[in-house]
């Protein structure tokens, strides 16, 4: 049985992996705020954590 390597790390670590309806406003919506949240509650923390002086270390 051949797996992909992302199928094969989504069962290591017991993921479940779902799919979204096409064209369903409602699911989409969900998807879209659980985006937002990583944004606001990781990235942009992460990214204050480091002092850029210059565009070079950027």
């Amino acid at each position: 049985m051949e797996h992909h390597d992302d199928q094969l790390y989504l069962a290591i670590n017991d993921i479940d992996h779902t799919k979204i309806k096409a064209m369903s406003p409602q699911t989409n919506g969900i998807r879209e705020r659980f985006h937002k949240t990583i944004l606001n509650e990781f990235y942009q923390v992460a990214f204050r954590k480091k002092l850029y002086v210059d565009l070079d270390t950027l």
